[in-house]
């Protein structure tokens, strides 16, 4: 578990440039679908550990591991954008929506949507 512990710190840190892409993408466009807000700016390819980081229409960021790391289906880590990033079950904000208007610019890997094994999740990331 600490080897899978770390590749899943890996796509947290990689996925760095894509929240960087949505927060630039809301800045200058607003409430907008931010899958196709950020298509161009940001880009990933596969590592040893981490499949895919993909940006929803949300803005929410869905990076799916390797099966290496964790077997295919509780593969997935969800960063969600929220006001509250530090409380224990946050409110993902829409950012393609009227409400995600008044995004603080927060980030939190506490997400109801993540199917990545509870034992493999950063303890800043579990839900208790």
């Amino acid at each position: 578990d600490y080897i899978a512990r770390s590749r899943v710190i890996e796509g947290m840190n990689l996925s760095s440039s894509a929240k960087l892409a949505v927060t630039e993408a809301f800045a200058s466009r607003g409430t907008v679908a931010m899958d196709e807000a950020t298509n161009g700016s940001f880009t990933f390819g596969p590592t040893r550990s981490v499949k895919l980081i993909e940006i929803t229409p949300s803005g929410a960021i869905a990076i799916d591991y390797q099966v290496s790391v964790a077997p295919e289906g509780r593969n997935t880590l969800h960063l969600i954008p929220t006001n509250d990033p530090d409380a224990n079950t946050p409110k993902p904000i829409n950012l393609s929506k009227p409400e995600g208007a008044t995004w603080s610019g927060g980030w939190s890997c506490r997400s109801t949507e993540t199917s990545l094994l509870s034992q493999l999740l950063p303890s800043e990331c579990r839900i208790n």
